[in-house]
C-alpha cells in the first residue's frame, strides 16, 4: 500500500510540474459527504447522514476544453441502522473521518468559448456558465468509529464477522475511482465558481468498518458542494 501511495504521488506531481498549461487556478470546496454501503443498502446517498467536506484544489488547464487537477479533501461519512427498516435490528452504526488525495481529468466542453480576440487582437474572457465533467484515481486513509455494541442478535455468523472486522483496527488505506460531474459561473476574470458532486468507488469494503459482518460489497462514497477558485494566469 505504501507503493501504491508513492506510485499516486508522483503521478500527480508529474502530471501537475509537466503539463504544459494555458493557465493555473487553484481553490477551495466546502460541501457535505455522504456514504452508500454495508449500512446505507442503496446505491444513492442518504442526505439524513450527511457529513461536513472541506478540501483544497489545484489546476492545470492544458487546452481551452481539458484540464487537469489534484485534490487534497477531508470527508465526514456516518451511518446508522436504525435509519433503515430491514437493517434496524441489527443497530450496527459508524462514524468514518477520511483523507483523500485525487488526480482528475476534467473535461469542459465549452471552455473554448472562454476567451476570444477582439477586434484588435486584444484576449477577451467571456464570462460563461459552463457544465464540465472528470474521472481519475483517488487514494485515501480513513480513520474508523464502527459501534457494534447494540447488536443483541444471536446469529453466529455475523458474530464471527464482527469479530473479523474488530481485527481490521480503527484505519484502513484505500484506492477509489472518483468520477463527477459540475458547472462552473465565471464572476469575474480572476474567480470562478463550481457547483460539483463527486462520487468514488472505493476498491475498499472497510470505509465504514464493516465488511464480514455485512457482505455488501465495496463501498461508494460521495461529496456535493462549491468550489471557489482564483485563477492565477490566463
Amino acid at each position: 500500500m505504501k507503493t501504491l501511495y508513492t506510485l499516486a504521488l508522483v503521478l500527480l506531481c508529474n502530471m501537475m510540474m509537466y503539463a504544459q498549461a494555458d493557465y493555473w487556478q487553484g481553490g477551495l470546496f466546502f460541501g457535505i459527504s455522504n456514504y452508500s454501503g454495508d449500512i446505507n443498502p442503496t446505491a444513492s446517498p442518504d442526505f439524513s447522514d450527511s457529513g461536513m467536506s472541506i478540501g483544497v484544489v489545484g489546476q492545470a488547464y492544458v487546452s481551452s476544453k481539458l484540464g487537469f487537477r489534484g485534490s487534497l479533501i477531508y470527508a465526514n461519512l456516518s451511518g446508522n441502522d436504525q435509519n433503515y427498516q430491514e437493517r434496524s435490528e441489527r443497530s450496527f452504526k459508524f462514524n468514518t473521518n477520511l483523507v483523500e488525495l485525487s488526480a482528475v481529468a476534467e473535461w469542459e466542453p465549452f471552455g473554448s468559448n472562454r476567451y476570444y480576440s477582439d477586434a484588435k487582437g486584444k484576449v477577451v474572457m467571456d464570462k460563461l456558465v459552463s457544465p464540465y465533467i472528470f474521472g481519475g484515481l483517488a487514494v485515501g486513509l480513513a480513520s474508523l468509529n464502527t459501534d457494534f455494541s447494540n447488536y443483541n442478535g444471536g446469529n453466529e455468523t455475523i458474530m464471527n464477522g464482527i469479530r473479523q472486522d474488530r481485527d481490521v483496527g480503527n484505519s484502513t488505506a484505500f484506492f477509489a475511482l472518483p468520477i463527477g460531474a459540475g458547472v462552473k459561473f465565471d464572476i469575474t476574470e480572476r474567480f470562478t465558481l463550481a457547483l460539483e458532486v463527486n462520487g468514488r468507488i472505493a476498491f475498499s469494503d472497510y470505509i465504514d468498518g464493516i465488511s464480514a459482518a455485512g457482505g455488501a460489497g465495496d463501498d461508494i462514497y460521495f461529496t456535493s458542494g462549491f468550489l471557489m477558485y482564483y485563477r492565477f494566469t490566463q
